[in-house]
């Protein structure tokens, strides 16, 4: 969640995002914050070899979005001339992570 409106307040800010200190820095911690809690998830719900494909998964999902994401910002900027769009599209991507990761059950995660 402080990923999504740390990126969300860098939208709000008029300017090169790179320039403010009010959107980028909260935005990339709240990001990174959030990565120890979500690995474990697919080991408490899947057996051992279930879950190395789960995490399998996750981890070529998330090397898709790291080379994907910047040509998305790039081609949004040049085509609207703004990353505000972009910058939306991510901390929605964010909260939706957050919110996906918020309805788990604490049960199976938990025994």
């Amino acid at each position: 969640m402080h990923g999504a409106g740390g990126h969300a307040a860098g939208r709000a800010v008029p300017g090169q995002y790179c320039d403010r200190d009010g959107g980028p820095e909260p935005g990339h911690d709240g990001a990174l914050a959030g990565l120890p809690l979500f690995w474990p998830l697919p080991s408490a719900f899947l057996s051992n070899a279930a879950a190395a494909g789960g995490l399998a998964l996750i981890n070529s999902m998330g090397q898709v979005a790291g080379f994907v994401s910047p040509f998305l910002v790039g081609w949004i900027k040049d085509a609207t001339g703004s990353t505000a769009l972009a910058l939306t599209i991510l901390s929605s991507m964010l909260f939706a992570g957050a919110r996906l990761v918020l309805v788990v059950p604490a049960r199976p995660v938990n025994r």
